[in-house]
């Protein structure tokens, strides 16, 4: 896809994380604007808190909310079972402080909270605004990538039990230390689970990316 999106685009926007190699290899080396952060972080600047959430989603207040979404294993960029992504489950669980909004990707998915008491869970019926419940969950767990990167930009502790290999934006994030990678057993039981600290900032940081890639744009005539 991005063979054919990157040669049509009369502009490629990137972040300067993103490999020089395969912006080259895509057609695109001559017309990306590489820019100093991430994409979450420039939408995620225009993120609205809602106060109301946590009583209209039904999350408990008293609880530690964690956000888990499973991976998509059919997918051709997946190479694993899931078996991390369930050790994951299974350890937060094992902490009767938690509570787990369980997103699955497919209604087959839900089965493996199968005897779990229904009150340490909820599998939300309808969608819910993801900025606002990753602002309010105290961890995020999934083998994906947006939710992890969206967690960590709004400072809720994530960790990726993605089973191949990570891109080059999660990569920095692991390198902050705002991602944690799971690769094993080991890594399974060092998970925390437990109330997370203060946010960030995010509106200003949002508008400095904004107005950098308008400037660069604008800049080049």
């Amino acid at each position: 896809a991005n063979h054919i999106a990157f040669r049509l685009a009369k502009r490629v926007l990137v972040p300067e994380v993103f490999p020089e190699e395969s912006s080259r290899k895509f057609g695109a080396a001559a017309k990306t604007i590489r820019y100093p952060g991430l994409k979450e972080e420039i939408y995620l600047g225009q993120f609205v808190l809602n106060s109301a959430f946590i009583r209209e989603a039904g999350l408990p207040l008293d609880r530690t909310i964690v956000v888990a979404r499973p991976p998509g294993y059919w997918a051709d960029y997946y190479h694993g079972k899931g078996d991390l992504f369930s050790a994951a489950i299974d350890r937060v669980l094992a902490d009767p402080s938690a509570f787990v909004v369980f997103l699955p990707r497919i209604a087959s998915q839900a089965v493996s909270l199968q005897g779990v008491a229904p009150d340490r869970y909820l599998i939300p019926p309808r969608p819910l605004n993801g900025p606002n419940l990753l602002y309010y969950a105290d961890l995020a767990i999934s083998a994906g990538g947006t939710m992890n990167r969206e967690a960590a930009i709004l400072g809720t502790p994530a960790y990726t039990v993605f089973e191949g290999a990570l891109g080059a934006v999660d990569r920095s994030l692991v390198a902050r230390g705002r991602l944690k990678v799971v690769t094993t057993r080991a890594e399974v039981a060092a998970i925390e689970v437990e109330k997370k600290g203060p946010m960030p900032e995010l509106a200003t940081r949002g508008r400095e990316l904004t107005q950098f890639i308008t400037n660069a744009i604008l800049g080049e005539g």
